[in-house]
């Protein structure tokens, strides 16, 4: 069950209102011991309350840090993709006479439009000019240097880092909403057989 923004603090604020309004009021809280309702459950329901508003708070940090981390990927990822773009038209002009390192290097293949693809052309190209000791050799002549293939791999292993860690915050965040889901499900029935018990 999916509990919609709106009704996810309309559920905790009838949850807070009702839990107190039992406890304060002396008329209700006898009618629910005569009627064999335990206040222990309604003492923690509110604990429960507590507890939920401070899933809320965690979950709003993890989704603000994916926001940030997915921003920084973003950039870093158009970062690598203009010098991708910069080094293979440099390749491309560099080996136009030559289709053993134009195929090795992948030039004459479409370049895919999908972000993940791209990125697996970027590694597969950059690891064929560090492997093979003549292209690496050769490049230097359009500046792609040791300086510049450091530069490219510390790139590209920030974005695999942060790509890592928004997997991981979505599976936290996940994880959050679910206990959060849950707690406020059993709220609602407290609330429910709370209702019932008064009646």
């Amino acid at each position: 069950m999916s509990i919609s923004k709106l009704n996810e603090r309309k559920i905790l604020e009838r949850a807070r209102y009702t839990f107190n309004g039992v406890l304060n009021t002396p008329q209700l809280k006898h009618l629910l011991k005569l009627n064999g309702y335990s206040i222990a459950k309604v003492e923690k329901g509110q604990l429960m309350i507590s507890e939920t508003e401070e899933l809320y708070k965690q979950l709003g940090q993890v989704r603000e840090e994916l926001k940030r981390l997915e921003e920084l990927t973003k950039v870093r990822r158009c970062q690598l993709f203009n010098y991708f773009n910069i080094h293979r038209q440099s390749l491309i002009q560099l080996y136009h006479n030559d289709q053993l390192e134009t195929t090795a290097l992948r030039l004459d293949k479409e370049m895919p439009t999908a972000t993940h693809d791209r990125m697996k052309e970027v590694e597969v190209m950059y690891k064929t000019i560090i492997k093979n000791i003549f292209i690496k050799d050769r490049v230097k002549e359009i500046n792609i240097d040791e300086n510049a293939l450091d530069q490219i791999q510390r790139i590209i292993d920030d974005i695999k880092e942060k790509q890592e860690r928004i997997i991981g915050l979505n599976t936290n965040g996940q994880t959050i909403f679910v206990l959060i889901t849950e707690k406020q499900e059993v709220l609602s029935r407290q609330i429910e057989e709370i209702a019932l018990f008064t009646q």
